[in-house]
């Protein structure tokens, strides 16, 4: 530990210290549904990255992480994924929230359509159909009928 303190303390002194830079996160993309959430993110740092891939439920998050190195780290916390990039002077921390992109933590998603408007109008226009033809064919029988008196 005091080796290390010495290089920090050398570094700052000398001026060849740099601040760690500010990460990337981005969402490479992301999938939800009433109960559950799949958010694939990378965090970006100046010579590394990191993926990630989130699966969620309310009750049961889990995480996985691929790539990496010895200055970025990627963390969970339910609600919030942060990117960490760190040097011997310095961190830089980006974040992000999984309510956007969850739709089950909106709480206001709409229950699905038991039927899809497509249908319902294809359904809507067999009955009209069904129901001209069905008035041709009565009005047809009725003048057969009237003739034959």
């Amino acid at each position: 530990m005091e080796l290390y303190s010495l290089i920090v303390a050398l570094l700052i002194l000398t001026g060849h210290a740099e601040h760690a830079e500010s990460p990337n996160l981005t969402v490479v993309s992301s999938w939800s549904s009433s109960d559950s959430c799949n958010v694939s993110l990378r965090c970006t740092g100046p010579h590394e990255s990191l993926n990630s891939s989130c699966y969620t439920t309310l009750s049961s998050p889990y995480c996985s992480k691929e790539g990496g190195g010895t200055f970025l780290s990627i963390t969970f916390n339910h609600t919030t994924i942060s990117c960490n990039h760190s040097n011997p002077v310095s961190w830089r921390q980006t974040t992000t929230e999984l309510k956007p992109l969850c739709a089950f933590y909106k709480g206001d998603m709409a229950p699905p359509a038991v039927v899809s408007p497509c249908v319902l109008k294809t359904l809507l226009l067999s009955v009209v159909l069904v129901a001209m033809v069905t008035a041709v064919i009565t009005v047809h029988i009725r003048e057969k009928l009237h003739k034959a008196d």
